[in-house]
């Protein structure tokens, strides 16, 4: 959320539209829908449950620990760069995303995403 709102700072333009956060369980909505008014971002951010986006997913389970810590790990700021320019690199808009959680795959095809744009 931290990075959402620093976005924003920086290049509103960009961003008008608004950036989607997709939030694992709804119990998390819940509490970061606390958060961003008080980073001073209201109404740019939208924040949905993964299972508000693809019927029946719901994250039911925990990261193990040393999972944990390789994603709280600094070296991850090198993965994510990464993969950020990656996105950057093929600009325009996807066609389809897919995501890969506690081993199930979750795919939107275009008009799942058409669907969740509209809404944010």
């Amino acid at each position: 959320l931290h990075r959402a709102a620093y976005l924003l700072y920086q290049d509103r333009r960009r961003y008008a539209g608004g950036i989607l956060v997709v939030s694992p369980t709804p119990l998390l909505v819940s509490y970061t829908e606390g958060v961003l008014p008080s980073l001073g971002e209201e109404g740019q951010v939208a924040i949905r449950a993964l299972g508000s986006l693809v019927e029946g997913a719901e994250a039911d389970g925990y990261d193990a620990p040393e999972v944990a810590r390789l994603k709280g790990d600094a070296r991850m700021v090198r993965v994510l760069r990464n993969a950020a320019r990656g996105a950057l690199e093929h600009p325009g808009t996807p066609e389809r995303l897919r995501v890969v959680a506690y081993g199930a795959r979750v795919e939107l095809d275009a008009e799942a995403l058409r669907e969740v744009r509209r809404q944010v």
